[in-house]
């Protein structure tokens, strides 16, 4: 482990592109979203919507009668100032923060930041290792990565990265998933699935070739096995708390065939959503799953380009027209996969969008842009780009709903922007002359982001 400077080269820059509040109301915004939709991907046949009703015109109102004697006005009354969130200390315990995929802390993350180590592994026995993610979970972080070919998981203590235990699991392919702590288990899907126990990283592996997110409940577990080599095909599943199988669906054959990355699982309102692109019209959906039996609730042909996230009765991921090429930021009902808005985009990095309150925000080529949750319009736009990592399954956003503020990883950057209008606060290099800076997660008033292959801490000013 080496040691860093503690010390961030900062700076303020990037004014964002604040879009001028909308001036119809909001049927014809949904209305509008449709017909955007019916453009962008001519073959979809989204729910139609009856046209809006016009305002009645109000009623004449009788006017006051002047009293003989004047009654006192009554003085206005100062209004409470709004409190501000709590800072909350919930872990980062999966991908994308939690089982529905939003990528938002109830943490406050406040600038500037500050480094406050640097969790970079030695090479083993002459296999070099790098860094590909982080979670957390209690007291400690759990670190993912790469030895040699092979899988790896530490688990280090946050306060100073001191490793508490570290497994090595030996197998030849590894393709970075994010693992998931739950239950007091951790579950790392990586050439197998591999199940460890929190505290003492007792490993237990129950399948071998499985590769893939994986998520949890009060009751279960799940995975996505998105790569097929000698053992089964791609398929959704579910284990329960003590990692036993329970059921295996949407199973398809794909050996011999590159799989995108844009495939994943969200968890939301006692549902589990699967988006899946296999790159055939006929196996490339959305379908919403029974997370319980295994039975399928609906499904919907479409073709992924992000993973999925889910909040608020809606299933959001970006999709591909399969005839113009072209992509937009799609919100499915959660109730039957009616298409309920959709705004154009650019092509988008393959992790699910964000859902931060109110905005729902994906980051592109051009730079990061927010979407009202509820009508799909534009709220913002900020030109911080990303370019793809060179680590799979790589995010490159974080919201801390506590301060409100959002982390940015861009151009071997960190950058904290304001929820609210996208402006830039605070941005800073947690590593010199780092390249390629990737996967922020924020806990308690820290964030952690991967530097060129090792892990950095960094702290908030406290609020």
């Amino acid at each position: 482990m080496r040691m860093w400077p503690l010390a961030l080269s900062a700076s303020v820059a990037c004014t964002p592109q604040i879009a001028p509040a909308p001036k119809h109301p909001v049927s014809t915004r949904v209305t509008t979203a449709h017909a955007r939709y019916h453009q962008h991907f001519p073959s979809y046949s989204p729910t139609h919507l009856p046209p809006p009703s016009p305002f009645p015109s109000p009623s004449p109102q009788p006017q006051p009668q002047p009293s003989p004697h004047p009654q006192p006005q009554p003085q206005p009354q100062a209004q409470p100032s709004p409190q501000p969130r709590p800072c909350g200390q919930s872990a980062w315990s999966t991908y994308a923060h939690d089982a529905a995929r939003t990528s938002a802390s109830d943490a406050c993350l406040t600038p500037p930041l500050r480094v406050t180590w640097a969790f970079s592994p030695p090479p083993f026995a002459g296999r070099k290792e790098r860094v590909e993610h982080a979670i957390t979970s209690t007291d400690g972080v759990l670190v993912a990565g790469v030895r040699g070919q092979s899988p790896v998981l530490h688990r280090i203590a946050a306060t100073d990265a001191r490793t508490q235990w570290t497994f090595d699991s030996r197998a030849d392919i590894a393709r970075a998933p994010w693992p998931t702590a739950a239950h007091g288990i951790v579950m790392f899907v990586d050439d197998g699935v591999n199940v460890l126990n929190d505290s003492t990283g007792a490993h237990t592996k129950i399948a071998l070739d499985y590769w893939g997110p994986s998520l949890a409940d009060e009751a279960r577990f799940y995975v996505a096995n998105t790569w097929q080599e000698e053992g089964p095909g791609l398929f959704v599943g579910a284990f329960d708390a003590a990692a036993k199988p329970l059921w295996k669906g949407d199973k398809f054959q794909a050996r011999g065939i590159v799989i995108s990355e844009a495939n994943g699982i969200a968890l939301d309102g006692g549902v589990l959503f699967h988006a899946a692109n296999y790159h055939f019209a006929t196996q490339s959906f959305v379908t919403a799953i029974d997370p319980a039996t295994g039975a399928v609730q609906w499904k919907v042909l479409t073709a992924p380009a992000s993973a999925p996230s889910a909040a608020d009765g809606r299933v959001y991921l970006v999709e591909q027209s399969p005839h113009a090429g072209s992509f937009a930021l799609v919100a499915r009902s959660q109730k039957n996969g009616a298409v309920l808005w959709s705004a154009p985009v650019n092509r988008t990095r393959t992790f699910a969008p964000v859902i931060a309150g109110s905005a729902i925000i994906v980051q592109d080529d051009a730079g990061i842009t927010a979407f009202n949750a509820d009508a799909g319009t534009h709220a913002w736009s900020t030109p911080l780009a990303s370019k793809p990592s060179a680590s799979r399954n790589a995010t490159s956003l974080a919201a801390a709903m506590g301060s409100e503020t959002l982390l940015v990883t861009a151009a071997g950057q960190v950058h904290v922007l304001a929820l609210a209008s996208g402006r830039v606060q605070w941005s800073g290099t947690p590593q010199a002359g780092a390249a390629d800076v990737h996967s922020p997660i924020i806990v308690s008033g820290a964030a952690y982001v991967v530097a060129d292959g090792a892990l950095v801490r960094l702290d908030g000013t406290p609020n």
